[in-house]
């Protein structure tokens, strides 16, 4: 396709899916409705005061939430007021659709392949409805497809280190996210040790990825006294997975739909809170086939998860009973890209897959896997692996089941 054709075929992607997105806005009574959406989740107000604090304008430090979305947010508040940083974040969810669409197209030589991955992003209503709050899942869903692009776009390894620079800033932005750079750092650090001295792109692109990391330790230990990353793991862990798996070995009641009651958070609730990562990993490693089954049923859960946040927002049930139609039906395509892969790999053919599609793939099954160990968070959990996996699920399926090879992403 040539590069007038192409261009045209952007926009014509980018005006169908802004058209779905501005049709939601007005069901949603935006712009009055802004201001109630922004800051309606919990976590928001929680971003805000950190960005206030950032700034020297109140709020206070958080141990919890990393830099960059409150400096983002609040940078963006004190520039142009909430409707800069909805555009901000429309952005982010236009150009994440359009780099699916275009990881979809470019790797399988399929115009058709691209329309119907820009159409299930569209139908997604939950991801659109996100970026009414100030909530770090529209930025992640960026971020993730933009390290998809670069992992994917070229034979050119140098884009690994672009990747990398993505990764770090979406570390910065949920800490989930930290070990994917880490250990993407490790390897390009050990396969380009003769290269990073000599050609200073490479290096100057690692050392900004480190960077980007080492501003959060710096900011806990102004606000805790330590070095740590963020302390959200380890409450999370203790105050969701824990809970519940203690609960499910001492046979003690404890409900996903109504969470348990007082006599029982009595009994759960002194273990959980004084619990340290390596007793929490031994006592799940001592009662496995219960932690594997919690697990594995949490994160079917949250991979169909209801959009809980789209419905209770808006007060538009309708709306949010369409989507979750649709994300009820996501489990399938997992599934199958699961057996595609031990198919092609017993078949020793997953040379057929572009460049970088492996480390893609295993930033989506981080993303779907780490699920697990949180409940009651809806959608939120999972919905920002949707344009990562919409990318890469096309052209394993096109290896499994065509004869040909795909033709190289570019």
């Amino acid at each position: 396709m040539s590069s007038k054709r192409t261009l045209i075929w952007i926009l014509a992607e980018a005006a169908a899916l802004s058209a779905i997105y501005f049709f939601l806005l007005a069901a949603w009574g935006f712009p009055g409705s802004l201001e109630k959406f922004l800051f309606y989740a919990p976590d928001a107000r929680e971003y805000r005061d950190f960005g206030m604090w950032l700034f020297g304008d109140g709020g206070y430090c958080s141990d919890t939430r990393p830099y960059l979305y409150p400096l983002l947010l609040q940078g963006l508040l004190k520039l142009g007021g909430p409707y800069l940083f909805w555009f901000f974040q429309y952005a982010l969810y236009l150009g994440a659709g359009l780099l699916c669409s275009r990881i979809a197209r470019s790797s399988t030589g399929s115009r058709i392949a691209g329309v119907v991955v820009l159409a299930v992003y569209g139908l997604n209503f939950s991801a659109a409805h996100l970026t009414l709050h100030a909530l770090t899942e529209t930025i992640s869903l960026f971020l993730i497809v933009l390290s998809i692009y670069f992992f994917m776009s070229s034979a050119r390894k140098r884009n690994d280190y672009i990747a990398l620079l993505c990764l770090c800033l979406l570390a910065a932005v949920k800490p989930l996210f930290l070990y994917p750079p880490l250990l993407l750092l490790l390897f390009l650090a050990w396969r380009d040790r003769r290269l990073l001295l000599l050609e200073w792109k490479r290096g100057a692109l690692m050392l900004a990825s480190l960077g980007v990391l080492l501003v959060q330790p710096l900011l806990m230990h102004s606000c805790s006294e330590n070095f740590s990353f963020s302390k959200i793991g380890i409450i999370t862990l203790r105050n969701y997975y824990f809970q519940k798996l203690y609960a499910n070995v001492n046979e003690i009641p404890y409900s996903l739909d109504t969470g348990p009651d007082s006599a029982a958070l009595a009994r759960i609730k002194p273990v959980s809170d004084s619990a340290s990562m390596g007793e929490i990993a031994e006592f799940s490693l001592q009662h496995f086939p219960q932690a594997a089954k919690l697990h594995l049923g949490v994160m079917h859960d949250n991979i169909i998860a209801f959009p809980a946040l789209m419905d209770t927002a808006t007060g538009k049930r309708p709306l949010a009973d369409f989507t979750y139609k649709g994300t009820q039906l996501y489990i399938y395509p997992h599934a199958l890209a699961l057996l595609c892969v031990i198919y092609l790999a017993f078949r020793k053919r997953l040379c057929r897959l572009p460049r970088g599609w492996g480390m893609s793939y295993a930033l989506v099954l981080y993303i779907l896997f780490a699920s697990g160990i949180s409940f009651w968070q809806g959608d939120r959990l999972t919905i920002i692996s949707l344009a990562g996996w919409l990318a890469i699920y096309p052209v394993l399926f096109q290896a499994c089941f065509k004869k040909q090879a795909p033709r190289p992403g570019s």
